[in-house]
């Protein structure tokens, strides 16, 4: 237990890198009520109640570390040109999560996206985006040149793989 204590009081004083797959958790809370039958399709529409935004994968470990007190959290991975790698950065900044190292992929790349759908209290099939990704080895080679550079100023580096076709390519890898 003492060293469990040393440890938390030292946290405040570190610095660490997390690499790897931002993704973003799209949450949407369905009802019944207000639905109603489109016009354009005839099908019956369904009622987004709430919904809300959480980061996940590395995202999700970033903003963690934020919230257990490290001082110095740097994000390294790829997100797209996309809306959702908006939200994504605009979730992480404001967590105290430091976003210049996230490179952006224009083309074959959206940012990691699952939509989570629940009704009555139960989940429903996931809807997923970014599963057609194909990570530019120019990028990845950017991303790994900055972490590289940035090592000695971290403690520590944690790398989160979430997802298949992610940032983590054979040349990361290697």
């Amino acid at each position: 237990m003492h060293n469990l204590k040393e440890i938390l009081n030292k946290i405040p004083a570190t610095s660490i890198a997390v690499v790897g797959d931002i993704c973003l958790d799209a949450y949407y809370f369905l009802t019944d009520e207000k639905s109603e039958v489109s016009l354009e399709s005839g099908l019956k529409t369904n009622s987004v109640l709430t919904f809300k935004h959480e980061a996940g994968g590395a995202g999700n470990v970033a903003i963690n570390l934020k919230k257990l007190g490290v001082t110095r959290v740097d994000i390294y991975g790829i997100v797209g040109s996309d809306v959702f790698g908006q939200i994504i950065r605009e979730i992480l900044t404001s967590s105290g999560v430091n976003c210049n190292k996230i490179q952006i992929q224009d083309a074959n790349w959206s940012t990691h996206v699952f939509h989570k759908i629940y009704e009555n209290g139960h989940e429903k099939p996931r809807y997923d985006i970014g599963n057609f990704n194909s990570a530019d080895d120019m990028l990845v080679q950017s991303l790994l040149t900055d972490l590289k550079s940035g090592l000695p100023l971290y403690d520590a580096v944690i790398i989160n793989e979430q997802v298949i076709y992610g940032c983590h390519t054979e040349r990361f890898q290697k």
